[in-house]
């Protein structure tokens, strides 16, 4: 009898720690952070140059960078059809883009945008004050979610934008933190290249390892692109990617002074930082 009375106790036991533990609240697995090993990849969606023959090029530029916590489009180009074309052929949906940086209010880097919020409306949109009132407001009309500071913002782990830099002409950089060094991206470069540079070094202290986008160059004479150059050698800017608007000859010249260093733009480029 008093073993009989042990396992009724036992297992009244039992019963009520299972309900304990029915009764306790579900915790969600916390967000997993992409792995050491994963690469920073860099993946050219829009531009006036094409480095594949189905990829049509098209003059603005877009790119989009993957391998951190959240994926992010760069500017938009000038034509949203083309923008989403290009991304369905290099296999990228827009619904993974978790967030757009649009650089500055010119068309050939934002208009792509209101093709992109009719594929995923809700996108987050960081740019700065200076873009115009009716932009912003069209914007937010067509679904986007407008985050606007003239001062850096962080994204998310070890990507920032750099806030507005230039006085007359403003214009964001995005900055990508990676483990050899900063890695900056720009669309036109409209208050000068190397003024953004300057800029961003202000407020970070990390190397720069590469800077990729838009020099805004075309028809400068030798001596200005060469100075250039050299400001670029000065800052540290180990690797070179200039496209867009940086102009034919001035990639030429920049492609000769960087050797094997010089990274190659256009439409279809991957560029991958381990």
């Amino acid at each position: 009898m008093n073993r009989l009375r042990q396992i009724l106790q036992c297992l009244g036991f039992i019963a009520a720690s299972l309900a304990v533990i029915l009764l306790l609240p579900c915790q969600e697995a916390p967000a997993q952070s992409p792995s050491q090993d994963t690469p920073i990849r860099i993946t050219v969606l829009f531009d006036n140059y094409s480095m594949r023959e189905d990829l049509p090029g098209c003059w603005g530029f877009s790119c989009i960078v993957e391998g951190f916590q959240k994926t992010i489009l760069f500017d938009t180009g000038s034509d949203g059809r083309t923008l989403l074309d290009n991304m369905a052929k290099l296999k990228i949906n827009p619904k993974d883009i978790d967030a757009v940086v649009l650089s500055h209010p010119h068309d050939d880097h934002v208009s792509g945008c209101f093709a992109l919020l009719r594929a995923k409306p809700g996108l987050p949109i960081y740019l700065g004050p200076s873009f115009p009132k009716p932009l912003l407001a069209s914007l937010g009309d067509a679904g986007g979610d407008i985050r606007m500071d003239s001062q850096p913002v962080e994204i998310c782990a070890k990507v920032y934008t750099s806030g507005e830099l230039g006085d007359l002409s403003k214009e964001q950089a995005l900055l990508l933190k990676t483990s050899r060094g900063l890695a900056v991206l720009v669309g036109c470069a409209h208050p000068g290249i190397i003024e953004m540079l300057r800029g961003v070094r202000k407020t970070n202290d990390k190397p720069f390892y590469m800077v990729l986008g838009g020099f805004h160059l075309t028809g400068q004479p030798d001596v200005l692109v060469d100075n250039v150059i050299r400001e670029f050698r000065a800052l540290g800017v180990s690797k070179v990617g200039p496209s867009h608007c940086t102009g034919d000859l001035q990639i030429e010249k920049f492609r000769k002074a960087y050797g094997v260093e010089f990274v190659p733009l256009g439409v279809g480029a991957v560029i991958e930082v381990k």
